[in-house]
């Protein structure tokens, strides 16, 4: 999911280099891209679950109006302040 944002790569090539010692090897990379992979697969399909839920698609049901309606308002005034150059 994240190979598709060119900002979560470079944040994840940024994470790679600080966890890597000086004198490290290529080996030692490997091992932290395979556990930060790890960790993706196991937030993503925590996430998965999660929301597939019964209970879960209720209660977005219950609030999907207001919920849209407050995003609609948030974005509404982000887009304003960055017409009027107020970013």
């Amino acid at each position: 999911m994240h190979l598709g944002n060119p900002k979560a790569i470079l944040v994840w090539l940024s994470l790679v280099s600080l966890a890597a010692p000086a004198a490290g090897g290529g080996g030692h990379g490997a091992r932290v891209v395979a556990g930060c992979a790890l960790i993706a697969v196991c937030v993503f399909s925590a996430y998965a679950l999660l929301f597939s839920a019964a209970a879960a698609r209720r209660a977005y049901q219950r609030s999907r109006r207001w919920l849209h309606g407050a995003l609609a308002l948030a974005f509404a005034w982000a887009g304003a302040r960055m017409l009027r150059g107020g970013v």
